[in-house]
Formats: structure tokens, C-alpha cells, sequence
């Protein structure tokens, strides 16, 4: 896909500023260093036409900055200790920025790969070096999320620079289908790095346009990054389905062709959502990567009101070839173990630790995953001779979920849903691999939402509103799915209708203790709510609710049956909890009335 010089004319009149990634570091060690425009295989290379793109800024009166790319491909650790090159470096980029046929108004450094912290100081320096330079030139700087990278010092760089852009579009995670933007993490970035030291008014949200495509096919899963306009093609086409991605808050785009297709794509609406995140913390503004992969409606949507908007100010890079290229490298360095079980997993560019916190409260075994980023619980009900699994969690939840059972010494011989969210079915497909006996239940509202069971030759099936049967399904499958109702009872638990966060939703009370596991029609997370109220720490599953107004109904249903214990799908568990949940009930009806 080509740069559209046209759509960056329009464009530009709803930025402040244009970062320009036509430079990267060329750096040829013993003392020499400068910038470079040409031969990047990043493509931060001048291009042809540079001139209509720098006139279109002007001519909408947009400031502009030359962006200087420069990761572990340019040397960037070896430069930095190398006071002598760093200065040379400050020179060569103090030439560019006075340069008149551009017009710059500052610079953007834009320094990646700095895993450790051995350089974290020298990275200081530079930036420090660079800011005194400029001569009142304004100094941005791009950093990435703290929690995966120790080599820049947030609080220094917020010191030095006029701008900080967090870079919170470099989450993908390729073997557990971790999308590049997941909202949770993104919020969770914006808060680790204001706690590290950064001022919100000189804090930026970087939000980058990226579509993760992974394609199944003979058993093995590929990945692509194709661009904006070709997904927007491919919506256009029949037999697409389109969903809300929970707890990811992107679009998901799901398709047969060439095997299985399923893709996380950052629309309007998931733009919105962390425009949204950025006014509510107070940020300076929004900043987009990269200008090229923005479609019509995105500008015409969310951008232009963002742009118009006195409290959150929007600038983006421009990359005019189109050919922007995102390259991952996996930290190596060992986590520690904090919680009770921790497992090693392959994933690439965030972490190689996934951890899972086991709480145990009478025959109830909570499992939290990710319980400090964003908390996602399944529960291990433990009976006589076995446990009954309710949830399933994130797709790289099976290893700890087996893990647990084992532990506990007792067979997973059924797995029961409260609703078909894909932070609560992620583990579904593998653990009906390994755990071949384990009877499925869920509504079967949810169930038709779900579309989890393998028709002959692979294809999803989906569910009639027959109980117990499934449309099209193998008999061995159909054996091992059934579909609940209310009142049904599976071992100690009995099965409640909580309709809301979702229409089918279920919640599950233990006859034995009055332990009742309410799926999302409660969160802890952030405060105590009914689904649909939002609390600004942890609003996202209030953004996934279906309707509000029904699960106000359902909350005041399951408070009727008094429970002893709340155990929700995001947060801890809470004893006694009647008091919390009457609070929260006054709540929603305060926010409904």
C-alpha cells in the first residue's frame, strides 16, 4: 500500500504536528556517528516527493519534526556508550533540525531495543545532550512500556522532554494470539508510566493502526500484518463475521479462506475507546502510528473529534512509502516467581513468564491470570472424587489450569461457562484436547455466541436451542456438550440465569458453602460494580455489556440468594460480601435513574 499524499493534506488539518520517519542512526563506531537517509532496511530512508508532504503540513499550518529511528539493527546499545559518537550524533542532528528547506519546529527520538538497563543512563545523557542542543527547539521522545524494557528512566526523560510518547502498540504476542493493542494493557502502560514519573501534560498515547491475521491451516498457525485498506476490502466481502473482542477491546474479524482466519483490527470504535484513556488521565494529546494506515472512516469518526477537541491534541508519523515494518524481540532475561505457579511459555516481545495466582477458600480454588495487568479468573470447584471447572479463561491459561488440577490431586470431569467472552472461553479448545472426558456445559443463549464445537472437517458448529444437543456435531462431541438452564445442578452448584453482561449469562451458586461464582455480572477490579457501571480503573467490562438494565435485574437476583462469598471473573474474592454488593446495586440504579 502506497502513502496517500491526498489523505495526508485532509488529514493534516486535524493535527497539532507531524513527526517525519525519513532519518535513522547511522553509526560506524570509534567516536563516529551521524544521521542517515538512505540504504534503512526500516525504511527511514527521505523518500521521493518528500516536498508535497512537508508543503501539505504547512499549508494546514502544522508544525513538523524530523523522527530519528534507531534500534539493535543500528547499534544502538554499542552507540551509546560511546560518548564520542553521541556527540557527534547531537551535531548531526542539531544540522537537521536548523536545516530551512524543512522548517522544523523540534525533534522525535524514536530509540528502541533497550531491554536492560546497562544503558540507561548513557540513553540520558544523549537526551539531555539533544534537549540542550536544540537551542528552544521542543524535544519529543518515544519510549516503550516500562513493564517489558529497563533502559530508559521515565522520570530523567519526563525531566528533559517537552513530549514523551508511550509506544503502547507493541503487545503482539504471536503464540497466544495476543493481539498488538489490547485496551487492558494499554491502560495498564499509561499507569506504570505516569507512576514512573512522567507528567500527564507532557504525556502522549501513542495508538498505532496494525491488524494481526493469524491463519490456521493443517494443524499450524501463521501470522500477517496486512494493511488497513485490505482488511477494509476484505469486510466488504460475504461470509465475515465481526465481533467485539473481549477483553482486548479491538474489533475481531473471523473468515474461511485458505484455512481459518481470525484477526484483531483496530477500528474507529477501539480509536475511540483509548482516545477515551488518554482524556480521562489527562494526557497532553494522542499520537498515531503511522498516518498511512488510517482509513477514511477512522478520520471521519474519532480522529476529527479528538482533534477538534480542547483537551486531547493528536499528531502522527508520517511514513510515506506505506512500508512501515515491525520487528519483535523476545526479553530473555528470567522473572520471578511471585505467585504460586508459574509456567514458561513462548512469547515473543512481552514476556516469557506467564503468571497464575491460586487462591484457595474452602472447596473453591480461584486461578488468577495476569492478576497484576489484567485479572482474568477461572475456578477449580473441588468435590468428592473431582472438580468441576467454571471458565476457561485466556488462550495460554490450559498449562496452569492442568498445572492446578494437578496440584489439588483430583480429574477436571466438567467445564462449565458463565458466558461465551473470549476471556472467559480462551482455554475452551484446549482443554477439551486434553481433557477428552470433560463434559461442556453453557446456555444456550451463549452457546450459539460461542460456536466452540468442531463440526467433521473443523468447521465451528452452532447450537440449537434443543438442550443437550448440538447442531451438525459429531456424536462423540455432542456426548460431551450439553446446555444449561436454570435451576439445572452440575455436582454442588446450581445453575442461576443472570442475563446482562451478556444475554445468556450464567452464574453459579455452591449449595454447600453459599460460594457463588457470578461470572461478570459483578466486577471487583477497580470497584465494586454491576455489570454495565463503569469504574475508571478497570472500565472494561462494563464496555462489554449487552444490556444494562438487565443486569441491574440479575444483580438484585443473586443478591436475593444471599451468598457467603463473591467470586467474579475480574478481581478478588470477597467474603460476606452482601454489603458491597447492596452499594453497588444503589449504584447501578443511581446510574440508570
Amino acid at each position: 500500500m502506497r502513502y496517500s499524499r491526498m489523505a495526508a493534506s485532509e488529514a493534516c488539518r486535524l493535527l497539532d504536528r507531524v513527526s517525519l520517519g525519513w532519518w535513522h542512526l547511522a553509526y560506524e563506531g570509534g567516536g563516529s556517528a551521524r544521521l542517515d537517509t538512505s540504504g534503512d532496511p526500516f525504511k527511514f530512508n527521505l523518500p521521493n516527493g518528500w516536498e508535497e508532504v512537508t508543503a501539505a503540513a504547512d499549508r494546514s499550518s502544522v508544525a513538523k519534526e524530523p523522527l530519528v529511528f534507531a534500534n539493535k539493527t543500528h547499534r544502538v546499545e554499542e552507540f551509546l556508550g560511546d560518548g564520542a559518537a553521541r556527540k557527534a550524533f547531537v551535531d548531526s542532528l542539531v544540522s537537521a533540525a536548523n536545516d530551512p528547506k524543512f522548517g522544523f519546529t523540534g525533534v522525535c527520538i524514536d530509540f528502541e531495543d533497550l531491554y536492560g538497563a546497562e544503558r540507561r543512563d548513557e540513553f540520558t545523557r544523549l537526551i539531555t545532550d539533544i534537549k540542550s542542543a536544540l537551542g528552544g527547539k521542543k524535544l519529543t521522545v518515544a519510549v516503550p512500556p516500562i513493564t517489558y524494557y529497563q533502559g530508559y528512566d521515565l522520570k530523567a526523560i519526563g525531566e528533559r522532554a517537552d513530549r514523551v510518547i508511550l509506544m503502547a502498540y507493541n503487545f503482539l504476542s504471536k503464540p497466544d494470539r495476543l493481539p498488538s493493542s489490547p485496551l487492558p494493557l494499554v491502560a495498564e502502560a499509561v499507569q506504570d508510566t505516569l507512576e514512573a514519573g512522567v507528567p500527564k501534560e507532557k504525556l502522549v498515547l501513542g495508538i498505532g493502526k496494525k491488524t494481526d491475521q493469524f491463519i490456521g491451516q493443517g494443524g499450524s498457525t501463521t501470522y500477517a500484518s496486512p494493511a488497513s485498506a485490505a482488511v477494509e476490502d476484505r469486510l466488504k466481502k460475504p461470509g465475515v463475521q465481526q465481533s467485539l473482542a473481549v477483553p482486548y477491546l479491538v474489533k475481531r474479524i473471523g473468515y474461511t479462506e485458505g484455512g481459518t482466519n481470525e484477526l484483531f483490527y483496530e477500528d474507529a470504535d477501539s480509536i475511540d475507546r483509548k482516545i477515551w484513556l488518554a482524556r480521562y488521565y489527562g494526557l497532553q494529546g494522542i499520537a498515531l502510528w503511522y498516518m498511512g494506515q488510517f482509513t477514511d472512516a477512522d478520520w471521519r469518526g474519532s480522529l476529527r473529534w479528538a482533534g477538534n477537541g480542547s483537551a486531547c491534541k493528536t499528531f502522527s508519523s508520517l511514513d510515506p512509502t506505506g512500508e512501515r515494518r515491525f520487528f519483535f524481540n523476545s526479553w530473555k532475561k528470567p522473572l520471578a516467581k511471585t505467585n504460586d505457579i508459574s509456567y514458561y511459555t513462548n512469547i515473543n516481545s512481552i514476556r516469557e513468564v506467564i503468571t497464575m495466582k491460586m487462591t484457595k477458600n474452602g472447596a473453591l480454588y480461584q486461578l488468577a491470570f495476569l492478576p497484576r495487568l489484567f485479572p482474568v479468573n477461572c475456578y477449580l470447584v473441588e468435590e468428592e472424587k473431582e472438580l468441576t471447572l467454571v471458565d476457561a479463561a485466556m488462550p495460554f491459561s490450559v498449562k496452569g489450569i492442568l498445572q492446578a488440577a494437578e496440584r489439588i490431586g483430583k480429574p477436571i470431569t466438567r467445564i462449565v461457562l458463565t458466558h461465551a467472552h473470549g476471556d472467559h472461553i480462551g482455554a475452551l479448545d484446549g482443554l477439551k484436547q486434553a481433557l477428552l472426558q470433560a463434559q461442556v456445559l453453557i446456555s444456550a443463549r451463549d452457546a450459539k455466541a460461542a460456536g466452540r464445537r468442531p463440526r467433521a472437517g473443523g468447521r465451528r458448529a452452532e447450537y440449537t436451542g434443543e438442550r443437550g444437543r448440538a447442531e451438525a456435531g459429531s456424536g462423540e462431541d455432542e456426548a460431551r456438550c450439553a446446555l444449561l438452564q436454570d435451576g439445572d445442578r452440575i455436582g454442588s452448584l446450581k445453575a442461576i440465569a443472570a442475563p446482562g453482561h451478556t444475554p445468556g449469562m450464567m452464574a453459579f451458586l455452591d449449595e454447600r458453602s453459599g460460594a457463588l461464582i457470578a461470572g461478570d455480572a459483578f466486577q471487583v477490579r477497580g470497584g465494586v460494580a454491576v455489570s454495565g457501571v463503569v469504574k475508571p480503573w478497570f472500565p472494561f467490562p462494563a464496555m462489554a455489556t449487552w444490556n444494562k438494565p438487565v443486569s441491574l435485574e440479575s444483580a438484585r437476583k443473586l443478591r436475593s440468594l444471599k451468598p457467603t462469598l463473591l467470586a467474579v471473573g475480574h478481581g478478588v474474592m470477597i467474603a460476606d460480601p452482601l454489603s458491597v454488593i447492596d452499594r453497588a446495586i444503589a449504584e447501578a440504579e443511581a446510574s440508570l435513574a
